[in-house]
């Protein structure tokens, strides 16, 4: 394995080391030291940018009336739906054993949630991972072309699939979540997300408009998470302190509580490293923390009305005119408008936020396209300046 100085290195145990070591301080992973140069305001309220843009005005939802609290009914649903023939983490403790384990075991482990929910805290032990690492495809010594797996306890997973549930039906009963984002909320789907864009396109054929569309493709995108600015987006949609200073719990503030990781290949592993940076796949939670910490932007993308503009639907006399901006599945994101002028504001929107987020967009995965005239493809060379990425 070649190490992140150019180094060739042989042997489990320096090949563990090698890939804790570019996990931890290499691009686009860098877990240990957060993004530099995040600074600012949010760009949908920086100065900076009010020549073509809006202010996003956040609707904050109504915490009058809340009951957050581990229960026992979502403690045993969380319990219930935990999968198995998965491997163990660091504890070695599978899903089965677990599951099998007495009633009288289960009301004392409920029992501990809830002390470490009122308490805010997480024992040391269960935030320590292992990261294995799979062959995607090329060189193979090639660190880039692993993609890296992480092993979680299953005391950890089931802790945050109780405070998951908790969040996701807060932000859904307050509405707080785009209808524009279809991935990993209940009764939500890819066959929705497929809908509202062949929707916009039929209409498009119907009405002989334009139709612009960039797919975008973020880079490592639930690793570029930058943890400061995923809790300011939370307490800017308003999410409740208890759930945000859970989240803070489990992330942890500075590297002795934080979450830490091991690189594992075969039956060595890595020194452990402090994960300052990103959420990683694995976990229950991250899909929506993503989902939240891109919040933002698609209710920026709504500011405006640069997107395609629908000149047939069917309700249109009761809700009005209707407007497609975007449509998201968790990291997946495409971008429509009826104008390319329309286009190139959206894209301004969408470099600003990455370069507050830290969330960089691939270029060689992402693109634009249209058509015009409602059945012919737009020329490239239309489409030649603007840039889809940051």
């Amino acid at each position: 394995m070649e190490t992140r100085h150019g180094e060739l290195v042989v042997g489990q145990q320096k090949v563990a080391q090698a890939m804790g070591e570019h996990m931890a301080r290499s691009a686009p992973y860098n877990m240990q030291e957060p993004e530099r140069g995040l600074t600012g305001a949010p760009p949908w309220v920086d100065e900076r940018y009010k020549n073509y843009m809006q202010e996003n005005k956040c609707t904050r939802p109504d915490q009058t009336k809340l009951n957050l609290r581990v229960d026992k009914e979502a403690y045993r649903q969380a319990v219930r739906k935990m999968k198995t023939n998965k491997a163990a983490g660091p504890m070695g403790i599978q899903n089965e054993i677990l599951k099998q384990m007495p009633d009288r075991f289960h009301e004392q482990l409920c029992e501990l949630m809830q002390l470490m929910w009122v308490h805010r805290h997480t024992p040391l032990p269960w935030k320590k991972w292992y990261f294995c690492f799979h062959h995607k495809q090329g060189d193979v010594t090639q660190q880039k072309n692993y993609k890296p797996i992480a092993l979680l306890d299953c005391l950890f997973k089931l802790y945050t699939a109780v405070l998951t549930k908790m969040l996701a039906d807060f932000c859904e009963i307050n509405g707080m979540l785009s209808q524009s984002h279809e991935g990993s909320r209940e009764k939500h789907n890819t066959m929705r997300q497929l809908t509202r864009i062949t929707n916009a396109i039929e209409d498009a054929n119907l009405s002989k408009q334009e139709l612009h569309a960039t797919y975008i493709d973020f880079e490592n995108a639930y690793g570029s998470v930058d943890h400061e600015k995923l809790l300011a987006t939370l307490k800017h949609l308003g999410v409740p302190a208890q759930l945000t200073e859970a989240i803070i719990d489990i992330l942890g503030e500075a590297e002795e509580d934080s979450i830490q990781m091991r690189a594992n290949v075969g039956d060595q592993v890595s020194e452990e490293i402090p994960i300052r940076r990103g959420i990683l796949l694995g976990d229950s939670m991250s899909p929506l923390l993503f989902i939240l910490y891109l919040e933002p932007l698609l209710r920026w993308l709504e500011v405006g009305n640069h997107g395609y503009q629908h000149m047939y639907a069917t309700d249109k006399g009761l809700r009005g005119e209707l407007s497609t901006s975007s449509g998201a599945f968790v990291d997946d994101l495409i971008i429509l408008t009826r104008l390319m002028t329309g286009m190139e504001l959206q894209l301004k929107k969408l470099a600003a936020f990455g370069d507050w987020s830290g969330l960089h967009i691939n270029t060689d995965k992402s693109k634009i396209t249209g058509v015009e005239n409602g059945d012919r493809s737009i020329r490239e060379d239309r489409h030649q300046g603007i840039k889809c990425g940051n």
